[in-house]
C-alpha cells in the first residue's frame, strides 16, 4: 500500500526560519509554526487548508482546523484524530493542499499526519512513521502519542465513546492520572516538563515576582531574586 502513494521531500525555507516537507506529492505538507505563518511560503506552494496542532493558534476560518493539545504524553490527541483526518480528506477531495503543523513539526503534527496515512492508506503505525521520517527525519512523536496511534488502529479508527477499545483506554488513562496526583513525589524540573525545559545561563526576572526556589534533578538550586543570573549553591 505504501508504494501506491508518491512521497517527496520538498522544502527548506530559504531564509532559514522554518521547514516544510511534502509528504504526499502536491497535496499534503508537514511543517512548523514559522512556515505556517509565512504568507510567502503558503502562496508559493498554493496551500489552501491548515491544520494547527497546539493550544495557542486562533482559527482563521473554515479552511483552518485547530487541534488544541500540548506536546505532553498524557494529552488526549487521540480524540481529535478522526476530525483531523476528515478535515484533511475533505480538503484533498476538493483539490486543496493541506499544511499540518505544530510548533516545531516534530511530535504533534507528525502524529496527525501518521493517523491520516494509517486511516486512508492502510499503513501500520511503523509504516506511517517511517514514511514521514523519510521525508522529514527530525520527527519524533512522544511516547504517549505513539501509543495513541496504536490505539487508533486497534479502535479501527473509531474513537467514539461507545467503542470498547477507546473506552477502556480512556478509563486506564484516568486511573493513571489519578494515581499520579495522589502519589506524593519530590518535585523536580523533569517532573514538571520532562525533556522540554532548557534553562538559559543568564536569566532575568521582573522585580514584582516574589522570590521562589526551583529545584532541578541535579540538586542545584536556582534563585529567582531580582537580578539573579547564576545557579545558587
Amino acid at each position: 500500500m505504501e508504494d501506491d502513494f508518491e512521497f517527496i521531500s520538498l522544502f527548506s525555507d530559504e531564509e532559514g526560519y522554518g521547514s516544510m516537507n511534502e509528504i504526499v506529492k502536491d497535496r499534503l505538507y508537514l511543517g512548523d509554526l514559522f512556515t505556517a505563518m509565512s504568507s510567502k511560503v503558503k502562496s508559493k506552494h498554493s496551500i489552501t487548508h491548515i491544520v494547527s496542532v497546539g493550544p495557542d493558534y486562533p482559527s482563521t476560518g473554515p479552511e483552518h482546523l485547530v487541534v488544541s493539545v500540548d506536546d505532553e504524553a498524557h494529552e488526549n490527541l487521540l480524540q481529535h484524530l478522526n476530525t483531523a483526518c476528515q478535515f484533511i480528506q475533505k480538503a484533498l477531495d476538493s483539490n486543496g493542499r493541506v499544511l499540518v503543523h505544530c510548533m516545531m513539526g516534530v511530535s504533534r503534527s507528525p502524529t496527525v499526519v501518521a493517523a491520516y496515512l494509517m486511516k486512508t492508506q492502510g499503513m501500520t503505525v511503523s509504516q506511517a512513521i517511517r514514511t514521514i521520517k523519510h521525508q522529514r527525519p527530525q520527527i519524533h512523536p512522544n511516547a504517549g502519542f505513539m501509543e495513541q496511534l496504536d490505539i487508533f488502529a486497534k479502535c479501527n479508527y473509531d474513537t467514539s465513546d461507545t467503542n470498547p477499545v477507546y473506552a477502556s483506554w480512556l478509563a486506564e488513562q484516568a486511573l493513571l492520572l489519578d494515581m499520579s496526583f495522589s502519589r506524593p513525589r519530590k518535585l523536580t524540573l523533569s517532573t514538571i516538563i520532562p525533556e522540554k525545559l532548557f534553562v538559559s545561563r543568564f536569566v532575568t526576572f521582573s522585580s514584582h515576582f516574589h522570590p521562589v526556589q526551583v529545584y532541578c534533578s541535579c540538586n542545584q538550586r536556582f534563585s529567582s531574586r531580582p537580578g539573579a543570573s547564576r545557579v545558587a549553591r
